[in-house]
């Protein structure tokens, strides 16, 4: 079927996260950051073994109707049918206490590729720059402080390749329930290298950022979903709102000490049939580029890529799998070999919740 979409504004509305509607950014930065607007000038700006504890397995939700994506035109584009059998099915693996105490608002997840079995994630706002890798038990290993940065309010943060080809580690400073980054602080990418953490990893590390600035070509975006496609080296994200905007950034234009405009390819509809609207606060893709996923407040959503098809095009024009319950929190990512998937929650000592793919 086809819908009518009517375009809105870009400071149209996203409904906000429960509990966190009036501190989109830390206290100590809505005020550094409110001083900024007023004195700064516009335009600056396959299933692996487990390996550690296992849970009782227990079943998704039932099957929800897949929404129709759409895309950026006056009606939705077809929506292709996903294939028969390629969806996933995933059954609760673990779901481990982290027991790093200076995680306190998981905001983003991916799974290691040069160290498989670990999870790097960050706090949202209110934190420093720094990156936290977790095992798969919910132990912290390393503690790792990234020089060249700041972190406005860090919302998801990705593997994929970087220069050269090798694993990088992307984080989206990409935050802004506000709508003020735009023409003040502007909104950045920073970029390094996954590091080789080894069987000893010291309690902290320091590395050095590339950073890329971005301009949104329509306005100032809040955006908490965002993903590196492993085949293209491509950049996109979603937007914190309902229908989602989907931008795209090429990898050829990924240039530290540049800015960057994005191109807004369409939107996808995340209705929820049983909540209604609903909004993207998570997105990954796994190592080989076959499923994409992305997270929204109450469930989450599958994409069987099929070979030769843009990232792009599966978001807007394929139906995605139905919708399933694999945990609250607004993080999502798979493990190096597809054959997990993880999400963690807010607050202090929340699971590391770990579903296998059956």
């Amino acid at each position: 079927m086809s819908r009518v979409i009517r375009r809105t504004s870009p400071a149209r509305g996203a409904r906000r996260r429960p509990g966190r509607s009036t501190r989109a950014v830390g206290a100590a930065a809505i005020v550094t950051l409110l001083a900024v607007a007023a004195c700064t000038p516009p335009g600056h700006g396959s299933t692996a073994p487990d390996t550690t504890r296992s849970a009782a397995a227990r079943p998704t939700s039932g099957p929800t109707l897949p929404p129709v994506p759409r895309a950026s035109t006056t009606t939705a584009a077809p929506a292709a049918p996903t294939a028969a059998g390629s969806c996933p099915r995933w059954t609760l693996l673990a779901a481990p206490a982290v027991n790093a105490a200076d995680v306190t608002e998981a905001s983003g997840l991916a799974g290691g590729r040069v160290n498989p079995g670990v999870w790097w994630t960050h706090n949202d706002s209110g934190d420093g720059p720094r990156v936290f890798a977790i095992e798969g038990d919910g132990r912290l290993l390393t503690t790792m402080g990234v020089s060249g940065a700041q972190a406005w309010d860090w919302e998801d943060i990705d593997i994929g390749p970087g220069p050269g080809g090798a694993p990088y580690i992307y984080v989206a400073d990409l935050g802004d329930n506000f709508k003020v980054r735009q023409t003040t602080i502007g909104y950045q990418i920073y970029r390094f290298p996954e590091p080789r953490l080894g069987t000893l990893a010291p309690a902290n590390l320091t590395t050095t950022a590339q950073r890329i600035d971005v301009r949104y070509p329509d306005g100032p975006h809040n955006t908490e979903a965002t993903l590196v496609d492993p085949v293209t080296g491509d950049y996109y994200m979603l937007t914190k709102q309902q229908p989602a905007q989907v931008f795209r950034i090429p990898a050829g234009s990924l240039l530290p000490g540049r800015t960057v405009v994005p191109t807004e390819l369409g939107e996808v509809d995340l209705s929820d049939p049983n909540s209604g609207s609903d909004i993207p606060t998570g997105a990954a893709i796994s190592t080989d580029g076959s499923m994409i996923v992305v997270k929204t407040l109450t469930v989450t959503w599958f994409w069987p890529r099929p070979a030769g098809s843009s990232v792009g095009d599966v978001l807007l024009r394929q139906r995605p799998c139905p919708a399933v319950d694999l945990g609250s929190g607004e993080a999502v990512a798979f493990d190096a070999s597809g054959g997990q998937v993880a999400t963690m929650e807010e607050g202090a000592h929340r699971p590391l919740i770990r579903s296998r793919r059956s």
